[in-house]
């Protein structure tokens, strides 16, 4: 039976990426836990994803893609609390991920990567997890309508050349 990281049970995801998140994010969550990371609303993003969840808390997630890999990615919520641990976990996991990695992460993966969270507060994962897929979502439109597909817009671009 293979070994898997601390909360990595579930089969939602693929076993393989799974592990490796969490395995990457499990040396962090002491300071996630107390100090959210890459907070803040990104000018020209590759990507931007926005969800507002059934009990009102919206997060907005933003990524920079360049040549099939995120660069750089940020969160934006009003929250203070678990939706705000939440984004930051996007943030910090997806950033060095391809795309169809990253679209690979799930609310299971993020709640893994925390080591849970509170019955009333497990949505917020799954409300991260939402909206990352938005912002992929949103960075493959635009890139197939600036006519090459999977790559970032000349406009996002021009922040990283």
């Amino acid at each position: 039976m293979d070994k898997k990281p601390f909360g990595c049970q579930s089969e939602s995801e693929p076993a393989l990426e799974r592990a490796e998140l969490c395995f990457r994010m499990n040396r962090q969550i002491p300071s996630l836990q107390q100090n959210a990371r890459m907070p803040g609303r990104m000018k020209n993003p590759s990507g931007y994803g926005k969800v507002t969840g059934t009990c009102g808390k919206s997060l907005e997630i933003y990524l920079q893609i360049a040549k099939q890999v995120i660069e750089d990615a940020s969160y934006f919520t009003h929250d203070r609390s678990s939706t705000k641990k939440c984004g930051s976990v996007v943030a910090e996991i997806c950033v060095g991920l391809k795309p169809d990695e990253a679209a690979q992460i799930g609310g299971d993966t993020i709640l893994a990567c925390l080591g849970g969270l509170p019955k009333g507060k497990v949505h917020c994962a799954f409300l991260a997890a939402e909206a990352l897929h938005a912002a992929l979502g949103d960075w493959e439109k635009r890139s197939r309508c600036a006519g090459s597909p999977h790559t970032a817009p000349v406009a996002a671009r021009e922040r990283w050349e």
